[in-house]
């Protein structure tokens, strides 16, 4: 049966179970991990059992020695400017989300960017946008509470906009149903009368 350990890793400390060829290992011991983001360096936390579970699972690759340590510190040194790089791209375009950090990985050229933002997010788009415009393979994290990309409809009022002054819901005299012409009313009749009184207004002072 495969040895597995609690390890910690990444910038928001996050803790999963990696499996390992490895015994040995102590608690605070720094090691290379390949984890769904990619190849990062973790520490570990405690020995644990392994699950039986299909399919791949997140991994212990080696003990960390000092060539990834100086790899992970040739990233950070260019963590700032690979985040401006990422903010460039966004201020040319509309994106429905908002980075707030980036994260370098082991791997040259991939990073994560945390942002705020819908967390069920279609990134396929987003990810060959930056990766043609600064060479970075982004994996996008989502943090914070969910955002939803269109916002919920407005409640209905129960007797039509409630504006009209109309005093009656949808199909009585003067409400809603009503077409509201030469009476002033109708909620139909107060959209018209508003709209035409507006490009009327925009006419006269072209």
């Amino acid at each position: 049966m495969p040895l597995a350990y609690h390890v910690q890793f990444g910038q928001m400390r996050q803790v999963g179970r990696f499996v390992a060829e490895l015994d040995g290992l102590e608690r605070g011991q720094s090691v290379v991990v390949e984890s769904s983001r990619g190849i990062e360096l973790g520490r570990v936390v405690a020995e644990t059992s392994a699950e039986s579970v299909a399919g791949p699972k997140p991994r212990i690759v080696r003990v960390a020695g000092s060539v990834d340590v100086e790899r992970a510190r040739t990233a950070e040194a260019q963590r700032n400017r690979q985040f401006d790089e990422c903010r460039r791209v966004f201020e040319d375009g509309i994106w429905p989300i908002e980075p707030i950090d980036l994260e370098p990985l082991l791997e040259e050229g991939r990073a994560v960017l945390y942002y705020f933002g819908p967390h069920q997010l279609d990134v396929s788009g987003l990810r060959a946008a930056f990766l043609s415009a600064c060479g970075l393979d982004l994996v996008f994290e989502p943090v914070g509470r969910d955002v939803p990309l269109t916002p919920e409809p407005e409640p209905e009022a129960e007797h039509g906009c409630g504006d009209c002054g109309s005093g009656g819901g949808c199909g009585t005299g003067g409400g809603c149903g009503s077409s509201g012409e030469g009476q002033g009313g109708g909620c139909s009749g107060c959209a018209v009368s508003t709209l035409v009184s507006s490009r009327r207004k925009s006419t006269a002072t072209v």
